[in-house]
């Protein structure tokens, strides 16, 4: 019965590891991107010494300590690829930056496309990251597990250190230290510029801290688990302190930075230097143009939609099946139908658009009379309609009643099958 608790608390302690390690994945990978793709450095050198320093000093003492291989790979990990900045970066040039994107942008629009996807993350991008990566651990976990256990299924199991190594102790104590000590400067730095009156690097929703606290959470579940030994737990003591320290430490940041965040609000407009009104001008530009695209993708899908139910009924192609035309000529009647039916739901937007083409007609002094139709549409060339041509929406449709469109709609329903039983095509089902 022991030795099958022991075993189940292996798995767990294992897969517990797995994950911290998959959600570290999720904390840096998208910072290791967007650098790369922005073509900057986002922390000082400093704080790149420190860490590595860190990193390479834990990785020791897990090695010497013999701990468990979850702990490990997660020394390699942080040591690999944390260390992805340049320690030796130039300071910022951001002109310098800014024209060789748009070298690339001209030179590689392929490439600036690719790389243009990854300058921001979102936070539904994170957290589809965050999922992908755990989704990820799980299954390298039961992976590890499952050839552990294949190779050797009578005395596979995780060595579970009691053994005190006292250079694998001191390490420890060092690597959690400088990693712990690393969050200072960036508290001071956070608390100084809120102070100054500049804008805080971070906000409270940044997932950052968060899956820093949900990877440092899962180290010591996977630390905890593994067993309850009094002197596994002396072994364990540097990375149980550091990491129960790394989120306490999280947890003080991410309420400064509610507190330099509500600073900043108060803050805001009060004096010359913060740029405040600058900013806020051209948030409000943004969402003006944001709210006039979403308009006009609007205005332009009720015309598609209105173009294509005054189309004539389609004609069969070359090569086409007789089945496959019969499907496109249903389907024709009934977005005609549905449309005719359901016009008077989108006649606002019908009306806004009229608008928005009788001001382009007054501004460029063309006709004045242009109403009914559409702004320019890409996609109006194919429709075989010109953007500017009145037919397609007639003024009588807006203003027509329910009983005009339910007999147009008769109408329309009752002409393809006329001219299907003159064609001898066997009549759609509506």
């Amino acid at each position: 019965m022991v030795a099958q608790d022991l075993t189940l608390r292996m798995i767990l302690s294992s897969l517990s590891g797995w994950l911290a390690l998959a959600t570290t994945c999720a904390v840096w990978t998208p910072l290791i991107i967007m650098n790369a793709a922005r073509l900057r450095v986002s922390v000082s050198p400093r704080f790149i010494y420190n860490y590595l320093f860190g990193d390479f000093v834990n990785l020791l003492g897990v090695i010497l300590g013999k701990l468990p291989p979850t702990q490990l790979a997660l020394g390699i990990w942080y040591l690999s690829f944390f260390g992805h900045l340049d320690p030796f970066a130039p300071d910022p040039q951001p002109t310098l930056v800014f024209s060789k994107l748009r070298e690339r942008k001209r030179e590689h629009p392929r490439w600036y496309r690719i790389t243009l996807a990854f300058m921001s993350y979102s936070l539904w991008d994170d957290v589809k990251l965050l999922l992908f990566c755990i989704a990820a651990g799980l299954a390298a976990g039961g992976i590890y597990l499952t050839l552990g256990i294949y190779h050797d299924p009578e005395h596979f199991a995780i060595e579970v250190p009691r053994a005190l190594d006292v250079k694998s102790f001191v390490m420890g104590l060092i690597a959690q230290a400088m990693v712990c000590l690393a969050r200072i400067p960036e508290l001071r730095s956070g608390e100084s510029r809120s102070k100054a009156g500049f804008k805080p690097v971070h906000a409270v929703d940044d997932p950052l801290f968060w899956f820093l606290i949900a990877e440092n959470f899962f180290n010591l579940l996977s630390i905890v688990l593994l067993s309850s030994n009094a002197q596994y737990l002396l072994v364990q003591s540097p990375w149980i302190g550091g990491g129960a320290l790394m989120i306490l430490l999280d947890c003080v940041l991410i309420s400064r930075i509610r507190v330099w965040q509500r600073r900043w609000k108060e803050r805001k407009g009060s004096d010359g230097e913060t740029g405040a009104e600058k900013e806020a001008e051209r948030a409000a530009r943004l969402a003006k143009l944001d709210e006039e695209k979403a308009q006009l993708e609007e205005e332009w899908e009720v015309e598609d939609m209105h173009v294509e139910a005054h189309a004539p009924v389609p004609k069969q192609r070359d090569g086409e099946s007789m089945a496959d035309y019969k499907r496109r000529v249903h389907a024709h009647a009934v977005a005609r139908k549905d449309y005719l039916e359901n016009q008077h739901l989108v006649a606002d937007i019908k009306e806004r658009g009229e608008r928005r083409a009788g001001r382009r007609d007054k501004k460029n002094d063309t006709s004045s009379s242009a109403v009914g139709h559409f702004p320019p549409h890409p996609r109006s060339a194919t429709s075989g309609h010109r953007a500017d041509d009145p037919t397609p929406f007639a003024p009588r449709q807006l203003q027509s009643t329910d009983d005009e469109q339910h007999a147009n709609a008769r109408d329309f329903l009752l002409r393809p099958r006329r001219w299907l039983r003159s064609t001898g095509v066997a009549e759609p089902s509506v």
